[in-house]
């Protein structure tokens, strides 16, 4: 069976059905690696991209072995994608807890430009890992976690340029907590990305004063996209 070149669990002729020439989306991406090849194209016609089953917990019921190649294949899709932007929007549209942890993944890049006797951020971020591990964890712990990351870049908001690269983690580590439970989870999704790469780019550019820091932001938003498909392989919910 041929298998498509980068996304090397989607057989071609799925791929061929359901993303042709275009660009492919996440959403009929999933489609072709759920559905037999030879059934590819009548399934389209029967059911349309949006009537065939592609969620995790879909794939978590036929197996570990689907689970982790859907996976990897919305890994291979993230790296695919223009910057880190668009790969987190997409997936936390399309799995929240998967979304959430590529968040708190993202996030962690610029804690460490956090003063180390400073832990409220790093709390964040580990109040919304265990949420993806036991959903349970309570709205009043998670609201109080992203509120302490908040109230610390508040504090370092307008002491100097240094400082930026910390307001922009601390921002950052807040937002990935607010995509758990705010109504505009895209948003939040967006947010992180931004405030993760402004955070890294303020920080070379004081390193570096040669450098611009505009184009330091674009060049990390664009990293995170790795960081990103790299999260989607280390998801630690499995069946």
């Amino acid at each position: 069976m041929k298998m498509h070149k980068t996304f090397t669990r989607v057989p071609q002729r799925s791929y061929d059905a359901f993303v042709g020439r275009r660009r492919a989306t996440l959403d009929a991406l999933l489609a072709a690696f759920s559905v037999e090849p030879l059934e590819a194209e009548d399934a389209l016609r029967e059911h349309e991209i949006n009537g065939i089953p592609k969620s995790l917990e879909y794939f978590a019921s036929l197996g570990r072995l689907s689970f982790v190649s859907a996976l990897e294949t919305i890994s291979q899709w993230a790296l695919a994608q223009k910057d880190g932007y668009k790969a987190l929007e997409a997936i936390i549209s399309y799995d929240r807890r998967l979304g959430v942890w590529c968040a708190c993944q993202v996030a962690k890049q610029t804690l460490p430009l956090i003063p180390s006797d400073e832990q409220r951020p790093a709390w964040a971020v580990e109040a919304a890992e265990q949420w993806v591990i036991v959903p349970s964890v309570s709205e009043a712990r998670l609201r109080n976690a992203a509120w302490r990351a908040l109230d610390f870049a508040d504090e370092v908001d307008g002491r100097g340029y240094l400082d930026m690269s910390s307001f922009f983690a601390a921002s950052a580590a807040g937002n990935a907590v607010n995509c758990i439970f705010r109504k505009e989870p895209l948003k939040h999704a967006w947010l992180t990305v931004y405030q993760t790469a402004a955070a890294a780019s303020f920080r070379a550019a004081y390193i570096d004063k040669t450098k611009d820091r505009s184009v330091l932001e674009k060049a990390e938003a664009v990293r995170l996209r790795e960081v990103v498909a790299n999260a989607c392989l280390s998801y630690p919910v499995l069946p």
